[in-house]
């Protein structure tokens, strides 16, 4: 699933999910975090995520594995150019077909700052690439 996420590849990422999986994402106002269910709303969380960190990477990667539950902790990177980092740990329920039940994701808390930092460094990156497009044609 990092591998997918690394290359930004978010369908991949959630192919490793049962049809009936929950993701409880850090962010959202309810204690649990924003739920997404099944695989169609869980791949539009992820997309969600790392539009603002485009090109962002899971780096420094441990897992801890104990029957049906896997335990993985992470740090997010930015892309270069950015300060971006940030450590993360999720927590894996399983099925008997080793498909992902539940994934749970808690977050280091970012200072309101640093959220403001990345989202208008996810902002610019985003106008970056459509200027290139909106660039007048030389001849």
């Amino acid at each position: 699933m990092a591998a997918a996420v690394n290359r930004g590849d978010m369908r991949a990422a959630v192919e490793d999910f049962a049809e009936n999986g929950i993701l409880e994402d850090a962010t959202g106002a309810l204690p649990w975090g924003e739920i997404s269910r099944g695989k169609e709303e869980i791949q539009a969380a992820f997309e969600k995520t790392f539009r603002f960190i485009p090109g962002a990477q899971l780096t420094d990667i441990e897992q801890v594995v104990q029957d049906d539950k896997i335990v993985i902790e992470y740090t997010v990177v930015g892309p270069p150019g950015s300060s971006i980092a940030f450590r993360a740990c999720d927590c894996f329920d399983f099925n008997e077909d080793s498909k992902v039940l539940r994934k749970s994701i808690y977050a280091k808390e970012l200072p309101l700052q640093e959220k403001l930092r990345i989202m208008l460094w996810g902002l610019k990156t985003k106008l970056q690439k459509k200027s290139l497009f909106l660039l007048p044609s030389k001849g």
